[in-house]
């Protein structure tokens, strides 16, 4: 008999948002700044020395992956793995008639993932998670966003 996997809910339908993937060129764009077990930073060589872009790349193990609502039949393995990205950007407002005018505003971005150190878990099933997770910004028309309510400190969904 084979197995096979189920995420246990059934709302696929697809959407019409298309997520802004960008080409970063992380060999060419970037220098590393940083590099050890676990850890790379990286800063965009492309930006200004005082608008520098970094992208932090962190992996490691975690002893266990912990859910809120309980497993009914838990894997044996409990052992699991996080990684993350973050990026750090520095948006800069200007002034054409003033010249003398900056202000610079930070955005950080954190994209964290744990999963049982287990098959299950391919970079397509990963990425459907994190798919998911991103879906959850958005509202089902496929174009209204969520963040401006977020913004607000606003978290309950008002439109599907």
């Amino acid at each position: 008999m084979a197995k096979s996997v189920n995420p246990g809910y059934t709302n696929y339908t697809a959407s019409t948002y298309v997520l802004p993937v960008r080409k970063l060129g992380e060999l060419s764009n970037y220098s590393i700044v940083e590099d050890e077990a676990g850890v790379t930073v990286l800063a965009n060589v492309t930006s200004p020395v005082d608008q520098l872009e970094r992208i932090s790349i962190k992996a490691q193990t975690v002893p266990e992956v912990k859910v809120s609502q309980g497993l009914s039949s838990p894997a044996p393995v409990k052992t699991g793995v996080q990684y993350s990205i973050k990026v750090e950007d520095i948006m800069t407002t200007t002034d054409s008639s003033d010249p003398t005018y900056r202000v610079d505003e930070p955005i950080v971005v954190t994209l964290t993932v744990k999963h049982n150190q287990s098959a299950t878990f391919s970079a397509e099933r990963v990425m459907g998670a994190i798919g998911r997770a991103v879906s959850a910004l958005v509202c089902d028309d496929g174009t209204t966003s969520r963040i401006p309510a977020l913004q607000r400190l606003s978290t309950r969904p008002t439109v599907d």
